[in-house]
């Protein structure tokens, strides 16, 4: 991420003659167990811009994976569109992208927008078991708590430091969160997909 974010913002400043950081502040990535709670990040995500009143419909917004999900993207796809189908249980990309549309539409027509701050500032969603799985096995575990929505979904919400306090823990962030990530990979289960969904923080 550091490279994506420095990269970029070396070739924004340079082709817009100015200095300084692009990007507001650190990423965050959100543990997602795969089934419904993937399906429904899918959807969160996708309905980001109609949420802002950007637009009204994902398919309006060429910057999210909507169009790819559904198929109607054929240059610069980065979905493994059979892989995600299989992760959320579906066999083939066709019922991927019909039960896709109709989540989005239910979404729009119930009125579904409202921000879910379990998408974009937890560290694991999912099942109670997946969450309890993904809290025992990271060292901050003593800095997170285990939580549920009204819907009965659990997450894992990490206490917020302030940057001096990580730092005069003498923990450096950035590779404090390489090995949480690392250590997250090589110790769960691989019949127990994991997506990570990383948003600017």
């Amino acid at each position: 991420m550091q490279q994506l974010q420095g990269g970029f913002a070396d070739y924004y400043n340079l082709r817009k003659n100015r200095s300084g950081s692009f990007w507001g502040g650190r990423f965050h990535c959100t543990m997602v167990e795969g089934g419904d709670h993937l399906w429904n990040c899918l959807r969160y995500i996708d309905l980001n811009m109609v949420r802002a009143g950007v637009v009204s419909h994902p398919s309006e917004w060429d910057w999210c994976g909507y169009r790819e999900i559904v198929g109607k993207r054929e240059r610069f796809c980065i979905l493994e569109i059979d892989g995600l189908a299989n992760i959320l249980g579906v066999s083939n990309a066709a019922s991927l992208a019909e039960i896709h549309q109709q989540r989005i539409i239910q979404a729009i027509k119930s009125g579904r927008m409202t921000r879910e701050s379990i998408w974009t500032e937890s560290v694991a969603v999912g099942s109670e078991v997946f969450v309890t799985e993904i809290a025992s096995k990271n060292r901050w575990r003593d800095r997170a708590r285990m939580a549920a929505t009204e819907d009965g979904v659990c997450y894992l919400a990490e206490e917020h430091l302030e940057y001096s306090s990580m730092r005069s823990a003498k923990k450096k962030p950035k590779k404090w969160l390489q090995a949480t990530f690392v250590s997250l990979k090589s110790d769960l289960n691989p019949m127990n997909p994991i997506i990570g969904v990383v948003r600017p923080h």
